[in-house]
């Protein structure tokens, strides 16, 4: 009872990461790796001694206080699983990592297996926020890169994989949008036995990683109808704005409609007009309608872009 206890606080601690003010770290280490391993999610060590009375380490801990309330790490600290270590307790484990015994408020980036991932932050640097947030972002990448290596190309790439691993796979490409799947995602639409289901989540996959290919992929599909296609174009990820302002307006008119309705739906765009409008003799206002979204979509993207890793 009292393990389920702890071990519900700390998946709300997790979960609720991105929402707090400031980047919290659970002192559950052994469930945090767990939880870690569970969720494919790397994990972001912030590594604790004993002051001892050293002005420094104070300093840095205050310096540290304000780091972990910085918007831009808050925000990316939900990509992680923020665990507290104690160096009394762990030595043995910053050993493996190499670093010394003595070590006290460095971060380190390590996978759920304790590999670590990449070279530990120092303390110093800890306290500089721009510079632990191009760390975070640096790592998220890396992260994605090894889950892609490891757990998502094998799948991809062998013709007997199971239904299950399939659809496991095509969610990590849409969690961690892993661009570099969208060749062999397109490949899977190939495949003569494609069940429904997972046929569902390849399109979402497509969208998720929002390439010029693969929304070009769907793009082709809802022009035949393909109302599966439709729904993950209004689905996707905001990083198929790119793509799609590639045809708004342009000379192909169904394309025009389908990347328009689209846009529409993921920037969220109010007062969108129906597929008739475009129907009509008005060329003026239908070009002012496609400035019109074309800014707001352009508005978002750019949001969107300093927010990405």
């Amino acid at each position: 009872m009292l393990k389920t206890i702890v071990t519900t606080s700390l998946v709300l601690l997790l979960a609720a990461q991105s929402q707090n003010q400031r980047v919290r770290f659970s002192l559950q280490v052994e469930e945090g790796i767990q939880y870690a391993k569970k969720n494919d999610k790397p994990i972001m060590f912030y590594v604790r001694g004993s002051s001892g009375g050293d002005d420094d380490i104070e300093d840095y801990e205050r310096d540290h206080v304000r780091a972990f309330a910085d918007p831009d790490v808050t925000r990316l600290a939900g990509n992680f699983v923020c665990l507290q270590m104690s160096r009394s307790r762990y030595r043995g484990q910053l050993t493996e990592w190499g670093l010394s015994p003595r070590t006290n408020l460095n971060i380190v980036f390590a996978s759920s297996t304790g590999e670590r991932i990449d070279e530990p932050l120092a303390a110093s640097a800890v306290a500089s926020p721009k510079t632990l947030a191009a760390k975070m972002r640096q790592n998220i990448r890396r992260w994605s890169d090894m889950l892609y290596k490891d757990k998502v190309e094998p799948v991809l790439g062998a013709e007997d994989s199971s239904v299950r691993d399939l659809r496991d796979a095509l969610k990590l490409i849409e969690q961690w949008q892993m661009r570099q799947a969208d060749k062999a995602v397109l490949g899977l639409l190939d495949r003569e036995k494609l069940d429904r289901t997972t046929r569902t989540a390849v399109l979402s996959a497509l969208g998720g990683i929002g390439s010029q290919a693969t929304i070009d992929r769907l793009i082709e599909l809802s022009l035949e109808k393909d109302r599966l296609a439709d729904k993950a174009l209004a689905d996707a990820s905001t990083a198929a704005v790119e793509p799609l302002l590639q045809h708004l307006g342009g000379e192909d008119a169904d394309k025009h409609v389908v990347a328009y309705t689209a846009l529409t739906k993921i920037c969220r765009i109010s007062g969108a007009k129906p597929q008739r409008f475009w129907q009509g003799s008005n060329h003026k206002v239908q070009v002012d309608e496609v400035e019109r979204v074309r800014g707001i979509a352009e508005k978002k993207l750019a949001e969107w872009k300093k927010d990405q890793p």
